[in-house]
């Protein structure tokens, strides 16, 4: 009898799981199946007679022939990890000053709710504005106020300062969602687990970094996964801001992808880079689920 129940809760299970199984497939594996099957094609807007023809990996070879491929990649790397860190770092500082009542608590919240709900058109004509040379309240505040530059400088204008720029407009836009995340995983850890720990002499740095990280393991690691997610597929706001210039100082792989399939109009060799974007975040999400280990998504 209780084989018979257990195989109904099993074949129950499966029809509930079966319509977003379906969906999922229409959506999404379909279209990463379409688009694995492109990278292997010779498509090109401009040679419409010769679209959809089959030529192995041809379109791969000259990607890893292509020393901007490599630059490209790198620079989305570094982009990645650094805006997701800081992101996550500050997101945690945030939610650790705010997590305790205070007059004026919800108009703090819905401060840091702001650049969450703007969309990024707007994020980019804020921080255009922010580092602009003659307007721009960063030059302002650096050179005028601190007086930590000696005049005014054009951020998104030069080599060296345009990537930081670009990494710091993308860490206020995704920031806010991260805050909120951690500060209802903080209202989780037990009042008591706190106390102990304080009460056996641990010091706020190690009540942090032994007690409240470790318990809130699974928030924390889904919030990499879904940072890594993004910021590797960021093209708006580097696009809005930049172009991936001055140069080819911004040009991570969403951009440089942009430009070989639609402005190079060669989608085949467009999709063999979007391949490879998948793929890495594929890897990520797999890194990420060991270094937290199974017990944080359970």
């Amino acid at each position: 009898m209780k084989n018979l129940y257990s195989k109904s809760e099993t074949k129950i299970g499966y029809s509930f799981f079966l319509p977003a199984f379906i969906v999922l497939c229409i959506f999404l594996l379909w279209p990463c199946l379409q688009l694995l099957i492109l990278s292997f094609t010779k498509t090109n807007m401009l040679r419409p007679d010769q679209a959809g023809k089959f030529i192995g990996l041809r379109n791969y070879i000259n990607l890893y022939k292509n020393a901007e491929f490599w630059t490209a990649g790198y620079r989305s790397l570094v982009f990645t990890a650094i805006a997701t860190v800081v992101s996550i770092v500050l997101s945690y500082l945030i939610a650790s000053l705010v997590n305790f009542d205070f007059r004026g608590k919800s108009l703090v919240y819905a401060g840091l709710f702001l650049p969450w709900v703007i969309s990024d058109v707007i994020t980019a004509f804020i921080f255009r504005w922010s580092y602009d040379m003659t307007y721009g309240i960063v030059n302002y505040l650096l050179s005028e106020t601190l007086h930590i530059l000696s005049g005014p400088i054009p951020w998104l204008g030069r080599m060296d300062t345009a990537m930081p720029a670009v990494i710091i407009a993308n860490v206020w836009r995704l920031m806010p969602f991260s805050t909120m995340v951690i500060i209802a995983a903080l209202k989780q850890v037990p009042a008591g687990l706190l106390e102990a720990a304080r009460m056996d002499g641990a010091s706020n740095f190690r009540v942090h970094t032994k007690v409240i990280i470790p318990s809130i393991k699974a928030p924390l690691a889904v919030l990499y996964i879904l940072r890594i997610g993004a910021l590797f597929r960021s093209f708006d706001i580097i696009w809005l801001l930049t172009k991936g210039g001055p140069g080819n100082a911004t040009n991570v792989l969403p951009i440089y992808y942009y430009r070989t399939a639609f402005e190079g109009m060669s989608l085949g060799s467009g999709a063999a880079i979007a391949v490879h974007i998948l793929l890495f975040v594929i890897v990520c999400y797999y890194i990420i689920f060991r270094l937290f280990g199974k017990e944080a998504f359970s």
